[in-house]
């Protein structure tokens, strides 16, 4: 496996109560409680002879999070040092999982053959007691963003439409509607909200097949909760956008393929570029515990930080022989100065 250069500059600061979680694969967790300077890992165990892959993780508080793959989801209350783990009954598998609170938890994915019949699972009690969500259309759901217990939205994809879609709720998942169909072969990766009102989508077109690269990078806006939604950035911008994170309404941050990261401080109306140091590896997702505090995904192997709101990025957590990096999650529970 490759390994990956720090870029130039200062050792990340040691910030205590500033807490950071990597899942990955083979049955891999990373945990930081001083931002990323120092790391732990753990191995949850699932009492699978073929473990599952873990896509995503998600933190209510500094000790209560979740993490989910094919047919499992573990969960911790020591902030990640111990995992327990709950199998489900139907094959399915996993995608995403966000939650609103330390109580308040969602997690999203497929079932079927071929993964086409969309799956919810909602706890209201931090993960003890799960209920299955009915959800009144087709396709694999791939990403799921919380604004608060009630309010939530979920990314979609039809494979025999083809077309990719946003849902919303008002009511915590009880019923689902739809917001949003996009055009066809556009992808919808991930999806953000500030509050209950602000949020942003990005995705982009599919791989080329001819060609093998990713077609151009879309960033989608809402100011209504999802009522109607705009396109911010025009389509030849960028390429592909996998990630997203805005951690207040004005400022935010979209990776994609070939080690694109660019920002914006005025809620997207603008977005600049900015320098992550990883050459043309592709940035898979981003999180910001502040305005200034951020990690990103580097090609699913390794993490690069930064403190300074992305003028400078540098590698946390290299990639290394053996595993796979698949989400990161972040809260900051440093005391105010």
């Amino acid at each position: 496996m490759r390994s990956l250069a720090p870029t130039p500059g200062p050792p990340l600061p040691a910030r205590p109560g500033a807490h950071v979680w990597v899942v990955g694969d083979p049955l891999l967790a990373f945990a930081s409680a001083d931002g990323g300077a120092t790391w732990t890992t753990s191995h949850p165990e699932t009492g699978e002879p073929d473990p599952p892959v873990f896509r995503s993780v998600a933190f209510g508080d500094a000790e209560h999070g979740w993490a989910v793959g094919f047919n499992t989801i573990i969960a911790t209350g020591d902030g990640g040092r111990r995992w327990t783990t709950k199998r489900l009954r139907t094959s399915v598998s996993l995608y995403a999982v966000a939650c609103s609170d330390a109580k308040h938890v969602w997690a999203v994915g497929g079932q079927g053959d071929e993964k086409n019949v969309p799956f919810m699972l909602a706890s209201s009690d931090g993960g003890a007691t799960w209920t299955e969500r009915h959800i009144a259309i087709s396709g694999t759901l791939g990403a799921v963003a919380f604004a608060d217990s009630r309010h939530g939205w979920v990314l979609g994809d039809d494979p025999h439409g083809p077309w990719a879609f946003i849902l919303a709720t008002a009511d915590g998942g009880a019923h689902w509607h739809l917001q949003y169909k996009a055009a066809r072969g556009i992808q919808l990766v991930r999806v953000a909200f500030a509050d209950a009102r602000r949020g942003w989508v990005v995705g982009g077109n599919t791989i080329y097949p001819a060609s093998r690269k990713y077609g151009p990078g879309l960033i989608l806006a809402t100011r209504d909760g999802g009522v109607h939604w705009q396109p911010q950035l025009p389509g030849d911008a960028a390429t592909q956008l996998f990630g997203v994170a805005f951690p207040d309404a004005r400022q935010g941050w979209a990776v994609g393929a070939g080690g694109v990261i660019i920002s914006t401080k005025n809620g997207g109306k603008t977005w600049a570029p900015q320098h992550a140091g990883v050459g043309d590896r592709g940035l898979r997702n981003v999180t910001f515990s502040d305005l200034t505090h951020g990690w990103a995904l580097v090609d699913k192997w390794g993490l690069v930080a930064t403190a300074d709101g992305g003028r400078t990025w540098i590698v946390v957590l290299p990639g290394g022989p053996g595993h796979v990096v698949w989400d990161v999650a972040a809260l900051d529970a440093t005391p105010a100065k």
